[in-house]
């Protein structure tokens, strides 16, 4: 079997110095360096749906390590989404969604919709500021979205909710 088969179809791997875009399920990390995939790539491969409460170039954090991020103006009712159309492209492609909407937080408690949720609960914070927070705690989001559904991120933290 040749290396290249040994990988599920969402991960990178590097081909003379050609990134080229597979999936990463059962693939162990001695297993991925041997065939060439890039150690940053290992923590790779959420999906993200952001909400109108954030700004749009917060897709570029999530996108630099790999992720697959959208925003809700990629959406067809763009900003005007509401929040039974954000929960159902949670479900559907299982999408980790980002907001500040207390709605969406009670939802996901009381009906476990969206499927994941990242609630960000930090007031009103500049572009830059709330760049550098998410890039500053994305690996502690990715690691506590692999045990939970619902993580909390504040200014210092990221705490597990449910």
């Amino acid at each position: 079997m040749k290396p290249s088969q040994l990988i599920p179809p969402l991960a990178v791997r590097v081909i003379g110095g050609v990134r080229i875009g597979t999936e990463l399920h059962e693939l162990s990390v001695l297993e991925a360096r041997s065939v060439g995939v890039e150690e940053r790539t290992l923590r790779c491969g959420m999906k993200f749906l952001i909400d109108a409460h954030l700004p749009p170039s917060l897709r570029a954090v999530f996108q630099a390590v790999g992720h697959d991020a959208i925003h809700t103006l990629d959406l067809q009712d763009q900003n005007a989404s509401r929040d039974s159309l954000l929960n159902e492209v949670s479900i559907a492609e299982l999408r980790v969604l980002v907001t500040k909407d207390t709605d969406s937080y009670y939802s996901h408690l009381l009906h476990g919709r969206p499927w994941k949720l990242v609630i960000v609960r930090t007031g009103n914070l500049g572009l830059k500021a709330t760049k550098l927070m998410f890039a500053t705690h994305l690996p502690e989001i990715e690691m506590a979205l692999q045990r939970c559904t619902l993580v909390e991120l504040d200014r210092q933290k990221v705490s597990i909710v449910a």
